[in-house]
């Protein structure tokens, strides 16, 4: 009981120390802590007596009020805290700081950006679908002007940005909404700018001959094969090669489809369809 005891102590003091340097030098405005705990009992009589203690004194003086709630068992506080990660019905929002073992930390690492189930359809669901529209119609327009054979590089060029953007997002963990939807806005932006360009190759360069939709219909599956291949294998690969390290890998990837898309040869001439008409 004792060790357990001074566990909550040197927990409370350093969750104190913190808050307090963390309002030296700065302009007093109130912030409320909120803290949940598995404690019961003499450990839960003994934390809140702290944080009371803390209130009444240094956090009176730094207007900081920390709002401790005991979550039951150590299952409970998991169950709560990955219910309101993940924004379901009835769970209450996500605190501040919260007590628990390692494997909870890492279940809550693992669910990435930490979007609720109404973010992640407004953001892909919504603006995504948005972005997809906007951008495939604007890399119609960029391949009308440049031509098929000029164009094609760029597009795919584009096509990859974004991976670039998650590479940024996996490292550096923002937690800003707006931050997140705009990355995932350029991605599907970017996605349906440069989809046009690998649709229209395989529409004029693959399927032209006397199976016309035979060969289109070939060459989607085999473009789409290409996408859940990896997506299958991707899961084990980014706990083999370590979440952070996998983007590496990830824009490495991307070099083998760049060089193809600069040294593809075109079989029918697209400018030729363009002065015939």
């Amino acid at each position: 009981m004792k060790v357990h005891k001074r566990l909550i102590a040197g927990t409370a003091a350093a969750v104190m120390l913190a808050l307090t340097c963390g309002g030296c030098g700065a302009e007093k405005k109130p912030v409320t802590i909120t803290i949940w705990n598995y404690y019961n009992g003499e450990q839960l009589e003994a934390f809140n007596r702290m944080v009371q203690n803390f209130n009444d004194t240094v956090g009176k003086e730094q207007g900081i009020t920390v709002e401790s709630a005991s979550q039951g068992s150590v299952n409970d506080l998991e169950t709560n805290v990955l219910n309101a990660a993940e924004g379901k019905v009835g769970a209450e929002e996500l605190p501040n700081i919260f007590s628990g073992y390692a494997d909870t930390a890492y279940a809550l690492d693992q669910q990435g950006m930490g979007l609720t189930e109404q973010q992640i359809g407004l953001y892909y669901g919504t603006f995504g679908v948005i972005a997809f529209v906007v951008g495939s119609i604007l890399g119609g327009y960029f391949i009308s002007w440049l031509k098929l054979r000029r164009a094609l590089f760029p597009l795919v060029c584009i096509f990859n940005v974004p991976f670039v953007v998650y590479a940024l997002l996996a490292w550096f963990q923002p937690s800003s909404p707006v931050l997140i939807c705009a990355a995932i806005v350029f991605e599907y932006f970017s996605y349906g700018f440069g989809f046009v360009g690998l649709t229209l190759f395989i529409m004029q360069q693959v399927a032209p001959g006397p199976h016309q939709m035979a060969h289109y219909a070939f060459a989607s599956g085999i473009m789409n094969l290409g996408v859940m291949l990896p997506g299958m294998m991707s899961g084990f690969f980014s706990d083999w090669l370590g979440y952070e390290r996998f983007f590496i890998y990830v824009l490495l990837a991307t070099i083998p489809s760049l060089l193809i898309t600069y040294f593809i040869p075109f079989t029918y001439d697209d400018s030729k369809k363009e002065s015939n008409r």
